[in-house]
């Protein structure tokens, strides 16, 4: 099965149609929306402006609108996931899930019905993760902030390893 990262390459494939929870950019040399003007390659925010889903899959079937993987992953829009490990996205549903048990869950009960579920599969978590948020949107904004600390993290951390093999490349010249 392949994957969300995977599928969403330079240009989504057109037959998979435009997919509502991914970021798309424009397209065209030029596009003006509600008197906004946006040019190619620019992200375009079409649930913040309120244009209708209905407008804006007959914009992606017109091809005004498209999905590219390299300027979500460079913008940081999108929910990322597929960046993150099995051991992250597992932390991940960790605090997801501390998160609603404490501030929006009155009873075990129910907390026990709108809980992220884990798997031990990437792929599976990572739809897990997904179906959750699309249940529970609430809780959007604390997963965005807990998603970019855990990419800064993982990025800040490939720097320093970079870092080193670059010092003992240089020291062992």
């Amino acid at each position: 099965m392949a994957t969300q990262r995977t599928l969403m390459n330079e240009a989504h494939p057109e037959y998979l149609g435009w997919q509502s929870d991914w970021p798309l950019y424009v397209k065209a040399p030029m596009l003006t929306i509600k008197g906004k003007v946006f040019k190619k390659g620019d992200y375009f925010p079409w649930a913040e402006m309120q244009v209708e889903g209905k407008r804006v899959a007959q914009m992606y079937r017109q091809k005004l609108v498209y999905h590219n993987a390299n300027f979500a992953k460079a913008d940081g829009h999108g929910d990322r996931l597929g960046e993150m490990t099995t051991q992250k996205l597992r932390s991940v549903v960790g605090l997801l899930n501390n998160e609603l048990k404490k501030n929006h869950c009155a009873t075990e009960e129910e907390f026990k019905k709108k809980r992220c579920r884990q798997s031990v599969n990437a792929e599976t978590q990572r739809r897990f993760i997904r179906q959750f948020l699309s249940k529970n949107p609430y809780m959007n904004d604390y997963f965005m902030s807990i998603r970019d600390e855990f990419i800064t993290k993982v990025v800040e951390k490939e720097d320093k390893q970079d870092e080193l093999e670059l010092q003992s490349e240089q020291s062992g010249d």
